[in-house]
């Protein structure tokens, strides 16, 4: 009976540093509904719709008139409505939710018994709170990752985005990456919570399958990119550099798919840069 619950408590003791580290692969959205002449409007039903894969959220308004949606999946388009007793049926449209932020809506109803003119509701994100998390991030979504200009297709090309990254001299067409100026060594990669880091230090990228040339992960899988700079708040941790958290796509309701392919053509190839302009020849 000792020898089973000793292999227990090692079992238990080797999964703690995964539960540990482990970080945020959702977002959350608050907000609050009042009336249009600053009433609070308490008990308020908000319906919040994931239209790719028509998941519901619903929740009712506090006694502040405050709501409050966690563990939502990172991206969208969300549609949200929000509905009160003799009051009209507001709705807003195309939310989209950041990786580990909180976006916020903020709605007014107007009385049913009024005239209405056009009603528009301003959605705005809350900007980061550096006292509480301790540090900056930047959150890249999939808008970004399916028009920034990319050559590799690899994580490197869409960390440029980020003011406080710096791409070092690396082999096999993957540099490294470095954040705040740190060593790569000091940064953590993590896909949907969990680490990806090369372990034994062998890849000058500081990835897994950088000395193969190869992306620690398909670019055609990852929804958003988060980084975010140390110090962090103490609910992520493991790095002294940067922390570079990817999540996947998920699953919708539509079936869709992504086809590149690359072209090399000698004709577009330039000349030798040195030497007479009349000896040059292609590279």
């Amino acid at each position: 009976m000792s020898s089973k619950k000793l292999l227990h408590f090692i079992v238990a003791m080797l999964l703690l540093p995964v539960l540990t580290f482990a970080q945020n692969t959702t977002g959350s959205l608050t907000g609050s509904v009042k009336a249009d002449n600053g009433e609070i409007l308490v008990g308020a039903t908000v319906t919040v719709l994931h239209v790719p894969t028509g998941t519901e959220y619903k929740v009712q308004s506090r006694k502040s008139g405050a709501f409050e949606i966690s563990n939502m999946q990172p991206g969208g388009p969300y549609t949200i409505s929000v509905s009160y007793v003799n009051y009209q049926t507001e709705k807003k449209e195309d939310i989209y939710i950041n990786l580990g932020d909180a976006s916020r809506v903020d709605v007014v109803l107007y009385n049913k018994a009024a005239k209405l003119a056009d009603v528009t509701v301003r959605a705005t994100r809350n900007a980061s709170d550096l006292s509480v998390r301790g540090g900056t991030q930047t959150t890249i979504g999939r808008d970004k990752i399916e028009n920034l200009p990319t050559v590799g297709r690899n994580l490197q090309d869409f960390l440029r985005f980020t003011p406080s990254v710096k791409l070092l001299g690396g082999t096999g067409g993957l540099t490294g990456i470095s954040i705040a100026g740190q060593n790569n060594r000091f940064n953590s990669f993590y896909i949907d919570g969990a680490v990806n880091n090369d372990q034994f230090g062998l890849s000058a990228s500081g990835t897994n399958g950088g000395q193969t040339a190869v992306g620690p992960i398909s670019m055609d899988a990852v929804d958003q990119i988060q980084v975010m700079v140390s110090p962090f708040d103490a609910s992520i941790g493991n790095f002294t550099g940067g922390g570079i958290n990817a999540t996947t796509k998920g699953g919708t309701n539509t079936t869709s798919g992504t086809v590149y392919s690359f072209t090399q053509n000698q004709d577009l190839t330039g000349k030798t840069p040195t030497g007479l302009k009349s000896a040059a020849t292609k590279l």
